[in-house]
């Protein structure tokens, strides 16, 4: 029977759309774009536009004449010769503000480092001394005492064990007197 051409499969049923998966799109709504393919296509054209930049590069240096060349070489060293001054200077104002206040890293990004620059383009000291005499007339004057740290007491002497216990009695704690005279005996067994 299956040989014969007589007879026909019945047709298949389309497909019907599961309303769970695949929701109908809302008439008048516009469909919801491919980002990953948006983000393929503007990454293939940053790439592009990268390269061009640089053969736009090539081709303006090319055409360059020597004089040029040079005036853009010598440009380049210019502003990093002035990055270094900067560099240094911000170096000189951290080490000079170091001790006078808690943080001079943060201090000195805070401040316009071009302004501690002489003529000459270098750091200039008595600028440098000013601003340090400036934040020493702030500071606390005289010597700073540590802070007591409390995991490590109260900065006063460690009593003896009969002190304690003499400080247990006047305040009439007793248990503590017998606990601490009972560690002192143990103490005492353990040497002889």
């Amino acid at each position: 029977m299956a040989d014969d051409p007589t007879t026909q499969d019945p047709a298949p049923e389309p497909p019907q759309a599961d309303p769970v998966q695949d929701p109908a799109p809302e008439p008048g709504a516009k469909p919801e774009p491919d980002w990953k393919a948006q983000a393929r296509k503007w990454e293939e054209r940053a790439k592009q536009n990268a390269a061009a930049a640089k053969k736009l590069a090539d081709i303006e240096a090319a055409s360059m004449t020597a004089q040029e060349q040079a005036e853009a070489r010598a440009a380049a060293a210019e502003a990093k010769a002035a990055a270094a001054v900067e560099s240094i200077a911000t170096a000189k104002l951290e080490a000079a503000l170091t001790g006078l206040v808690p943080d001079p890293v943060d201090v000195v990004g805070d401040l316009n480092v071009k302004k501690f620059l002489g003529e000459d383009g270098q750091v200039d000291p008595e600028k440098v001394a000013a601003l340090r005499a400036r934040y020493q007339a702030l500071a606390p004057q005289g010597p700073r005492a540590p802070a007591v740290n409390p995991a490590q007491g109260n900065g006063q002497p460690a009593k003896s064990m009969a002190e304690i216990i003499a400080d247990a009695e006047k305040t009439g704690n007793t248990k503590q007197s017998l606990r601490l005279k009972s560690q002192q005996l143990v103490q005492l067994r353990k040497q002889g």
